[in-house]
């Protein structure tokens, strides 16, 4: 998303691809036909907009704000315990 090929489409664009999907893709819609979401979708085109620019600071406060699953917990751990000479 931060390539030029995606940058260089209009917020328009970015819009409609975001609400309506690109067939045979595997790109869903993300919009209800009567634009209850609206908002939601510009803040991706926002969001998406801002990539170029994201900061380190920015991907991991991110990263804090998605839980991990219990397996990817027990995953962590272990990629820490084996960095850390604590292979078992």
């Amino acid at each position: 998303m931060r390539k030029p090929r995606t940058q260089e489409l209009s917020d328009g664009e970015l819009f409609a691809i975001i609400k309506n999907g690109v067939r045979l893709t595997g790109m869903p819609a993300w919009g209800d036909v009567a634009g209850h979401d609206d908002a939601d979708n510009w803040k991706l085109v926002h969001f998406i907009r801002h990539l170029p620019k994201i900061t380190p600071a920015e991907v991991e406060r991110m990263k804090a704000m998605n839980p991990m699953t219990p397996a990817e917990m027990k995953e962590q751990q272990a990629e820490q315990n084996f960095l850390g000479g604590r292979n078992q």
